[in-house]
């Protein structure tokens, strides 16, 4: 069985005051709704003002998250990386794992941005690799 992985990245609107509470309150809504479509993934935040999420599930529900994401008006310039069909699940423990606040991420989703338009996938696979990694890793 074939899931539907979608891996975009943005950039965040957020005032750094804010941005604790506010991404806080992302994960929290976003675990909630991922769990009610089956759907799982990670997100990253940069010290950068950045988001990378990876989204897995049913084509249709990914789909839908993915366009209450794009009118949310905490983030803007939306690259996707990755719009299709894999084999299987990369998170499937995690209905939203979350990892901010690591220096490996500005450079992971800017890596995996200039590749966005070329044939190779090697910096998106590092760029999942790298959540994998630091989701699993604890918090300092």
């Amino acid at each position: 069985m074939h899931v539907h992985l979608i891996v975009y990245s943005s950039t965040s609107l957020i005032a750094p005051a804010y941005a604790d509470r506010e991404i806080a309150d992302i994960v929290a809504k976003s675990i909630d709704h991922n769990s009610r479509y089956a759907v799982t993934g990670a997100l990253l935040y940069s010290d950068g003002r950045r988001f990378a999420q990876a989204l897995e599930g049913d084509a249709a529900a990914v789909d839908f998250i993915m366009a209450k994401i794009r009118n949310d008006s905490r983030h803007s310039q939306i690259v996707m990386l990755h719009d299709g069909a894999m084999r299987q699940r990369r998170f499937p423990d995690w209905s939203l794992a979350f990892r901010g606040h690591d220096p490996r991420i500005d450079h992971a989703i800017s890596a995996a941005e200039y590749e966005a338009g070329l044939i190779s996938n090697k910096a998106l696979e590092e760029l999942l690799e790298t959540m994998e990694y630091l989701v699993g890793q604890p918090q300092l």
